[in-house]
């Protein structure tokens, strides 16, 4: 082993450059997989905080059979009175909309509706939908805290909490940024007005920079009174309507206001939106939620929590389900959020294919660097087998050039990796609130692989100089190729293609399907390709 050791040395600090490169490749495919896996995890945090602030931490839940379905909030009053229940929550969900009315400085218009050139005040009325929670202003805070940003929680009837997302859209900054400017910021990004007083509005303002700097502080702040209406979603459009049954489109908006009047609303608290984004969230007491859309005794959700002890969830859900209303539903918080976490065992998905795909990237780069150097030192090589060097320490010392340069890029690049990933965390801070997450299996299973592509690139090299000849080595600097050698390349690049194809046509469930062609049908193919780049080459140098 020492010979073979030596010879590997000698090859690599021969071709620095050469092994320079190497390392490289396999240090940037162990750093793509440390990325992707730090990426992977860190998401997955993001995801398990957003589902504990919407699910909280309550063991059973009663919800309607059907999808956006309601029940009466007497259900509230009868689960809180199991033995089993410390205490019971009612939510109700509902779209609505939201539309505040800034006093702003607007282009003053001359007779003709042109502009002069002055602004002066005006009158800037901003619309923008959300998604409304009525909760239980005495206990919902408590099992869900949010992070407030500027002001405090609501404490009673007509008063709301928005999140940072909705006071974004409900600012003139937004408008200019989204209407006129064209540019998309992360939502909840552009709330830089919270940290300052609201402006006042002088009457009138003769330059352009100074209008914008007062318009871009105006926006929706504690203390803002604003209209709440319920969505009307309709089936069929307003050109339906008029078109099939003559119903005009002011005929059908009068209809609307008469029986969709809007409530207005005292704005107390703003709270830190969601990590991963979604629809802008307001929270209300449910009785004025019930006075919005106009559905009072109404709610989507009950959430128990049982009492301190040894009780069995599921037990107490078994017990309890006869005794509901027909198309209520009591379940497990443990079976609502389990398709949630298939779903995240299931983003590994991009790290395997990452890992794959880096994997045999850089044992095809590892092999054709070493071949290559084969060729160059083919009569230096044919050298040491005439004065005793064996085929057997050849080949290792091919295997061990392979297995440092695996190895030196697992060294370097899980590090940066990481690194990479860390930095792309931070700026993106705001939808990762908690951090970088560092999986230190995957982490190992990508140094792993980063030295078995340099063991696996090895391997052809290590056969192939166990084979040489001394005499035709000496003789011969380079061979044409072969027929028959093209044909076994060919055959076995199609051979590749034929089994990825194979992996994807016959199996009939969706596990045997993934797992076959991420672990035999990618590879195969990979190297199908690879391999019919040599025939492809023929052809084109013909």
């Amino acid at each position: 082993m020492q010979a073979a050791w030596r010879l590997a040395t000698s090859s690599l600090s021969a071709r620095r450059s050469r092994t320079a490169l190497l390392v490289g490749a396999v240090m940037l495919s162990a750093a793509l997989i440390s990325a992707v896996a730090c990426a992977i995890a860190s998401a997955n945090g993001a995801i398990r905080v957003q589902l504990e602030g919407q699910i909280g931490s309550a063991e059973l839940r009663i919800r309607p059979s059907n999808a956006g379905g309601s029940f009466p909030a007497s259900v509230l009053e009868e689960a809180s009175g199991w033995d089993e229940t410390d205490f019971a929550l009612a939510r109700a969900r509902e779209a609505i909309s939201v539309r505040v009315s800034f006093e702003t400085l607007e282009p003053e218009l001359d007779e003709l509706g042109s502009a002069t050139g002055d602004w002066v005040r005006g009158t800037r009325v901003l619309t923008t939908d959300a998604m409304a929670n009525g909760v239980d202003l005495g206990r919902e805070f408590g099992v869900r805290p949010p992070v407030l940003i500027a002001g405090r929680l609501p404490e009673k009837p007509g008063e709301i909490l928005v999140d940072a997302q909705l006071a974004e859209r409900l600012s003139i900054a937004y408008v200019e940024a989204r209407e006129s400017a064209g540019r998309f910021n992360h939502a909840g990004t552009e709330t830089e007005f919270l940290e300052l007083a609201a402006p006042e509005i002088p009457d009138r303002a003769s330059d352009d920079a100074e209008a914008a700097g007062i318009n871009e502080l105006v926006g929706l702040r504690p203390g803002a009174r604003v209209s709440v209406l319920r969505l009307f979603r309709s089936p069929v459009s307003f050109e339906q309507l008029e078109n099939r049954f003559g119903i005009s489109r002011e005929a059908l908006t009068n209809v609307m206001k008469v029986f969709r009047s809007a409530v207005t609303l005292e704005v107390v608290g703003i709270s830190r939106p969601p990590p991963l984004g979604g629809a802008p969230q307001v929270f209300m007491s449910l009785e004025t939620m019930w006075t919005v859309t106009g559905r009072p005794g109404v709610v989507d959700e009950v959430e128990i929590h049982l009492r301190d002890g040894e009780l069995d969830p599921e037990a107490v859900a078994e017990r309890r389900r006869a005794g509901l209303a027909e198309g209520l539903n009591l379940q497990t918080t443990e079976k609502v959020t389990s398709g949630l976490e298939q779903n995240l065992a299931s983003s590994n998905i991009a790290f395997v294919l990452a890992s794959v795909l880096a994997t045999l990237s850089a044992a095809f780069i590892i092999m054709t660097g070493l071949t290559t150097g084969i060729a160059e030192q083919q009569r230096g090589l044919a050298v040491i087998r005439c004065i005793g060097g064996t085929k057997t320490q050849l080949a290792q010392s091919q295997l061990l050039t392979g297995l440092f340069v695996g190895g030196a890029g697992a060294i370097l690049g899980v590090p940066l990796g990481v690194g990479f990933a860390a930095i792309m965390v931070e700026v993106y801070r705001e939808h990762l609130p908690t951090g970088l997450r560092v999986p230190g299996e995957m982490l190992v299973l990508a140094g792993v692989g980063s030295v078995l592509a340099g063991v696996i690139g090895a391997v052809y090299p290590a056969w192939r100089v166990s084979r040489m000849s001394p005499l035709r080595a000496l003789s011969n600097r380079a061979e044409p190729g072969r027929a028959h050698q093209l044909g076994l390349v060919t055959g076995a690049a199609l051979l590749g293609l034929a089994i990825q194809a194979a992996a994807v046509g016959l199996p009939r469930d969706g596990d045997t399907l993934f797992w076959g062609y991420t672990t035999v049908g990618l590879p195969a193919m990979f190297i199908g390709y690879f391999l019919l780049s040599v025939p492809v080459t023929v052809l084109v140098v013909w």
